[in-house]
């Protein structure tokens, strides 16, 4: 389940595109959390809470947020698996205050 805040997280922009390069990747819409999960080696969960992220983040209800750790998450997650399909070299942000770090590092 995820945490839910009123305020609008940092990183939505890097995360919402990460999720359209990856979905490209996956050809597959409706399959594309387990597309993903055989071409990374990632853990479906994973991949399903970046998905879940990411929907909640493209669409917020009464300005209902992911948390920030949700995000943070997603954002590692979607690092590692682009960096595993051959498309790193991005950077999205660390969260927390910390630096920038290219995708899949």
């Amino acid at each position: 389940m995820l945490l839910v805040t009123a305020t609008p997280p940092n990183g939505l922009p890097e995360l919402l595109a990460a999720w359209t390069v990856l979905r490209a990747v996956a050809r597959d819409g409706r399959r594309c959390v387990s597309v993903l999960a055989a071409l990374t080696g990632l853990p479906y969960a994973e991949l399903d809470h970046l998905r879940r992220v990411r929907n909640a983040c493209a669409h917020p209800v009464g300005c209902r947020w992911p948390s920030q750790d949700d995000v943070d998450r997603a954002l590692r997650t979607a690092g590692a698996a682009l960096g595993r399909c051959g498309r790193g070299g991005t950077t999205v942000p660390a969260g927390g205050g910390q630096a920038a770090v290219p995708y899949g590092r």
